[in-house]
């Protein structure tokens, strides 16, 4: 009997140390991982690229908020009533292929995000 109460003890206090972090202490909302199969340099000069073709398509603004030796960007866009922040992570796994982890983050409904996302369809999923 006493075992039985430890066990339960034991998950409650790891569900709620999930639920804690998954909810207030994760950085984004949705993560993307992906290889590509080109140098970090190469793709983080694309991101810059980008950001300003989608200024000039999408009239969406980004704000670079920082860059750290062609293997990160944290980008914020506002576009409408919309704001978003793009954390990119570049990691070469060797010379001809990069791990690219971006980490997109909803400033206005970010727990909204959390608490929807493994069970309903978002605007952000549907987009």
């Amino acid at each position: 009997m006493l075992n039985k109460k430890k066990i339960i003890v034991g998950l409650l206090v790891l569900f709620s140390v999930f639920t804690i972090w998954y909810l207030l202490i994760k950085e984004s909302d949705y993560c993307i991982i992906f290889n590509e199969k080109t140098a970090s340099g190469t793709i983080f000069q694309g991101i810059q690229e980008w950001t300003e073709a989608q200024h000039l398509s999408n009239n969406e603004v980004y704000s670079i908020l920082e860059k750290k030796n062609f293997n990160y960007i944290k980008q914020e866009m506002k576009s409408g009533g919309t704001q978003m922040e793009y954390t990119w992570e570049l990691k070469p796994v060797n010379d001809s292929v990069t791990e690219v982890i971006v980490g997109i983050k909803d400033l206005n409904n970010s727990l909204y995000n959390r608490v929807t996302a493994p069970f309903f369809a978002t605007n952000f999923k549907k987009e």
